[in-house]
């Protein structure tokens, strides 16, 4: 059966998807550790490590949207679900599909919440060096300003700066 083979396929990218994004989550989590301990070395594996990780996901996901244009189901993700409620028949393989599909988007959820946590960090990192590279410079040390993105905003010039 043509549906029963599509199945098959489907599932193994979703498996190989899932693998990338373990390694992918992995890399975020060394890479908050890395930021922790100041570790500029371990930071930079961690971020080739994350690299690796998002070209697989991208490529093995380039994969998947083509199996999904040859099915007919669409590249998107509700047009998946939907192609796989044609398989409702409770068999293993639909089972199996529909499980390694919610996992890889809890995954990915999980990749996103560690990624904005490191970009918080790299953030208040930055924001930190700049006050003390002020201070270096004979300045004052300034409140954080931020604008309403939520990001920090630099501080107006003034007489004295524009001078300089």
């Amino acid at each position: 059966m043509e549906g029963g083979r599509l199945l098959l396929e489907l599932d193994s990218l979703l498996a190989s998807q899932i693998e990338a994004a373990r390694v992918l989550r992995a890399a975020l989590e060394a890479a908050l550790a890395a930021l922790a301990q100041r570790d500029a070395d371990a930071l930079a594996r961690a971020a080739a490590e994350k690299a690796r990780a998002i070209a697989s996901l991208e490529e093995i996901e380039r994969h998947r949207r083509t199996l999904c244009m040859r099915i007919g189901a669409g590249p998107g993700h509700p047009e998946l679900a939907a192609w796989l409620e044609s398989f409702s028949d409770g068999s293993e393989p639909s089972r199996r599909v529909r499980e390694h599909a919610a996992a890889l988007a809890a995954l990915l959820r999980e990749c996103r919440a560690a990624n904005e946590a490191n970009g918080l960090v790299v953030t208040t990192l930055h924001r930190r060096v700049q006050q003390a590279l002020g201070l270096l410079r004979g300045g004052a040390p300034e409140a954080g300003t931020y604008g309403p993105a939520g990001l920090p905003v630099s501080p107006p010039l003034t007489r004295a700066s524009v001078r300089a």
